[in-house]
């Protein structure tokens, strides 16, 4: 999984399932990697995430797709986090 899918994955489980499959600790360096290499990232990404929004390390206004919400969950579950 690429550092952008990961940020994509973990922000759904997060916000949108309550579910923390990285600690905090690791969203953030994750937010601050991508912030620093922001220019190589792909535009699908950069379209959806803004520099800002790495910054604050947040991704609670992301809109997900019904792929993004299948590897989301698939992660969690490998993870033992769904019931």
């Amino acid at each position: 999984m690429t550092n952008e899918e990961k940020f994509i994955y973990a922000s759904y489980l997060y916000y949108e399932l309550d579910i923390s499959p990285i600690s905090d600790y690791e969203y953030d360096m994750l937010a601050r990697r991508l912030l620093e290499s922001y220019e190589s990232l792909t535009g699908n990404f950069k379209s959806r995430v803004s520099k800002e929004d790495l910054a604050s390390g947040t991704g609670h206004f992301l809109k997900y797709t019904v792929e993004e919400i299948y590897k989301a969950e698939d992660w969690a579950d490998s993870l033992g986090l769904l019931n």
